[in-house]
């Protein structure tokens, strides 16, 4: 099985829980289909974390992929909002109160600590050059603290899209490779402290506020520590989805079919198959032509 077929599995059962949420939110859809739909769903984010370790050890430029991860957290963070978020949806959408734009909820620690992590990501991947990606990362960081609605409809502010789980989990990893590689260097102890930043970010940022929170960047970690088999990061799939969803959550049903997403792990042969070029914007997309058609069927 090609990455290709892993990519589309990946994106297809993604479709099917955001087609059933969008549905859900507008308030036409809902019961056993419901429920089927979003279990099928939860299929997509382990092969996703799988997709970033692959990517990573693939990659020829690690910098180059996380800013292209947070161009698509920047890009995608207004959509995301906007299709998931129920006031959005129904008879007072678009008839709200002209354009507001705020910092939300934030504090001095968070805004140093967005500070530390975008001067790291400036002195160690950009090496001390401002580029366009320095550009994105900055901008994915900032976002989270402000709030703006057009017309009554929420398009920042709140939860965060599963970009931002993902450029986390990339950094982690990263961090985690370079302290391996670099054992005893004059740079471990500062690349040490990029990895405490980076944790403790991931989980200011990330806990209560994005998809799968601190519990998608355990996965994707822990199947970079597993990535010398196939069969140890199947495992890791399989113990993940019990954790978040059958322990956390009460739900084996979700967790059932969650720990299908290890079967085409196991069977991927480490081709690369088709290129799949469109495949990061599938996801803005997809977000706004759901969120258009539900919302036309809940007016």
């Amino acid at each position: 099985m090609s990455a290709f077929v892993l990519k589309l599995i990946a994106v297809v059962s993604m479709l099917i829980d955001h087609a059933a949420y969008s549905l859900f939110l507008a308030g036409e859809f809902a019961g056993g289909g419901y429920v089927f739909m979003r279990a099928v769903g939860r299929i997509a984010f382990p092969i996703f974390a799988f997709m970033i370790v692959n990517g990573f050890d693939r990659t020829r430029d690690v910098r180059r992929y996380f800013s292209r991860l947070a161009l698509f957290a920047v890009i995608s963070q207004p959509v995301y909002r906007l299709a998931f978020t129920a006031a959005n949806y129904g008879a007072q959408a678009l008839r709200g109160g002209g354009f507001v734009l705020s910092l939300g909820e934030t504090s001095v620690g968070a805004a140093v600590l967005t500070a530390l992590i975008s001067a790291a990501y400036l002195i160690f991947a950009c090496r001390g050059r401002v580029e366009p990606s320095l550009l994105w990362v900055c901008a994915a960081l900032v976002l989270p603290y402000v709030r703006l609605e057009v017309c009554g409809v929420t398009l920042l502010g709140g939860k965060l899209n599963v970009f931002y789980t993902l450029a986390h989990g990339l950094a982690l990893i990263a961090a985690l490779d370079a302290l391996r590689r670099e054992r005893g260097s004059r740079d471990a102890v500062l690349r040490a402290l990029m990895l405490l930043l980076s944790a403790a970010a991931s989980v200011l940022l990330l806990q209560e506020s994005a998809d799968y929170g601190y519990m998608g960047l355990a996965l994707i970690a822990a199947l970079y520590l597993a990535r010398s088999r196939r069969a140890y990061q199947a495992g890791v799939i399989a113990l993940w989805c019990a954790c978040e969803y059958a322990v956390m959550q009460s739900n084996w049903f979700y967790a059932l079919f969650a720990m299908l997403s290890a079967v085409p792990v196991l069977l991927y042969s480490g081709r690369l198959g088709a290129r799949m070029r469109w495949f990061y914007l599938v996801y803005p997309v997809h977000l706004g032509i759901f969120y258009a058609f539900s919302f036309l069927l809940s007016r």
